[in-house]
């Protein structure tokens, strides 16, 4: 078991909502996801997956981090980088 969680769907703007990650002609499907120790998620400020646009038939997942100071950021990095 690797740990990780699926954080579309599951935090800020995208919590219980889990919108569609992929829209084309044949139909629309949440097919892209962005794994997460769970210990990180109260770092993630803000999370969406955007409107679909004319560049691919997958959509943008944008999110933002927390930096409340460098203290959590370095922690942040040491759990990323142990968890590769």
């Amino acid at each position: 078991m690797t740990g990780l969680r699926i954080l579309n769907g599951s935090v800020c703007e995208d919590a219980d909502i889990g919108n569609f990650t992929f829209v084309n002609l044949q139909g629309s499907s949440t097919i892209d996801f962005v794994l997460c120790k769970p210990c990180l998620f109260p770092l993630v400020s803000s999370c969406m997956i955007l409107e679909p646009n004319i560049l691919s038939d997958h959509c943008v997942f944008s999110f933002l981090l927390k930096q409340t100071n460098r203290s959590v950021l370095k922690v942040f990095l040491a759990r990323f980088l142990a968890n590769r």
